[in-house]
């Protein structure tokens, strides 16, 4: 969106037992310190044996204006690794220590006005806009399995 609220895609699973969520991104179409900034985490907010929140954040700078055009955005993760990915390219690998079960996947709009403020008035109403959406899922083999139900 061309506002400071944010756009999301995000993966979760909260029981009473444990609460984690991988972020795929959560970015902002505007401002100087956020257009072009690629927001990535992990969080653990509880576990059997973990009772505080932690996360593992980390951001990519895009070469491009994402407001701009579609791009593709993806989130790969197995037994070891997490892997984030735009247009085809990984930007991030993170360890996998905690995202071992199946996770709910999210698209939101919000406001955070803490980190990007609020969005003016005149960019409103601002929409962010999403092409498709696909999903896989590996195999025992490691091997990808077609689009996920």
């Amino acid at each position: 969106m061309k506002s400071k609220a944010s756009s999301g895609f995000w993966f979760y699973s909260k029981t009473q037992e444990a609460w984690t969520e991988i972020d795929v991104f959560e970015i902002c179409g505007v401002g100087e310190k956020w257009r072009n900034t690629y927001n990535m985490n992990a969080h653990v907010f509880f576990t059997p044996t973990e009772t505080h929140h932690w996360s593992k954040g980390d951001t990519w700078k895009a070469p491009f204006d994402f407001v701009d055009d579609y791009h593709i955005y993806g989130l790969e993760w197995d037994q070891a690794v997490i892997k984030w990915w735009v247009d085809g390219k990984v930007v991030r690998e993170l360890k996998n220590t905690h995202w071992h079960e199946p996770l709910n996947m999210n698209f939101d709009s919000e406001t955070m006005p803490e980190w990007f403020g609020l969005p003016d008035k005149e960019s409103l109403p601002s929409t962010f806009s999403i092409e498709y959406v696909r999903s896989w899922r590996h195999t025992e083999d490691g091997e990808p399995d077609g689009p996920a139900n």
